[in-house]
């Protein structure tokens, strides 16, 4: 079955635990390693959910985890990155020059699933995960409160935070 290639223009995000957050509140490279039996890295393609703005696809996405039985910690983040410049940064970053692929995987309750191919479980030295964290361009709070997936603009806990370290004294730190 042919699959879908991921456009260099769209973006993709994925679910990063509260253990895989830095103190600072960046992604630590933790959340993008394969894991034992992984062939590819999950993630979920947000163009392909066609809803036309960036919460409303990050409220779907929240939505999809919730029932395909996540429990999305109070810590947790959605961190987002652009096609394009995650494969160009890793490939002209890496030692290697790693080629990485992000093809459509849709699962029965989670249509815009996707992965990204390309990782290898030997990658112990954490390069391309690291060089992967490099690149989000969004990390979104993901607080458990109702409503919130039906009500992006409202939810008091839908908070964008750029990559870099949020301002001191930040009460969603």
């Amino acid at each position: 079955m042919q699959r879908d290639r991921v456009p260099d223009t769209d973006h993709i995000s994925r679910y990063c635990g509260g253990a895989q957050i830095l103190p600072d509140g960046r992604i630590s490279g933790t959340a993008f390693r394969l894991r034992e039996l992984e062939q590819y890295l999950s993630v979920n393609w947000l163009e392909y959910l066609g809803l036309g703005d960036r919460d409303s696809e990050i409220a779907e996405v929240r939505r999809v985890l919730v029932a395909k039985g996540r429990n999305l910690g109070t810590t947790a983040r959605l961190a987002v990155l652009n096609a394009g410049v995650l494969r160009e940064h890793v490939a002209s970053a890496s030692a290697d020059h790693r080629v990485l692929d992000i093809l459509h995987e849709p699962e029965p309750k989670d249509p815009s699933h996707a992965g990204i191919y390309g990782l290898r479980r030997d990658d112990t030295l954490m390069e391309i995960a690291e060089l992967i964290a490099q690149a989000v361009q969004d990390t979104i709070l993901r607080r458990s409160e109702p409503g919130c997936p039906r009500e992006p603009h409202g939810c008091p806990s839908l908070r964008r935070q750029a990559w870099r370290a949020p301002a001191r004294g930040d009460p969603f730190r």
